[in-house]
């Protein structure tokens, strides 16, 4: 699992992950749900919502699509940007 390399880009991970986790239960869904829309293990959507896993921008992309949501609103760390 690649970890981050520094502050600034461990925060950025935790902000990932918990912009998934708020879309996922804003949607009632769970991390089964999820997992399996987007394509990924359960274990691997838990680490990705805990900022303990480094998702490639392709897995990015499918979470996003599998919320409905734009990939850039989940990347988002400004709450007005994720709200766009």
């Amino acid at each position: 699992m690649a970890q981050a390399r520094n502050p600034v880009e461990r925060e950025r991970l935790r902000a990932i992950g918990a912009n998934i986790r708020e879309r996922r239960t804003a949607r009632d869904l769970t991390l089964e749900d999820l997992a399996a829309s987007a394509g990924v293990s359960v274990t691997y959507l838990g680490q990705t919502e805990r900022g303990q896993r480094n998702p490639s921008i392709l897995v990015l992309w499918r979470i996003a699509d599998a919320l409905d949501i734009r990939l850039d609103q989940l990347a988002a760390t400004d709450p007005e940007e994720r709200a766009r």
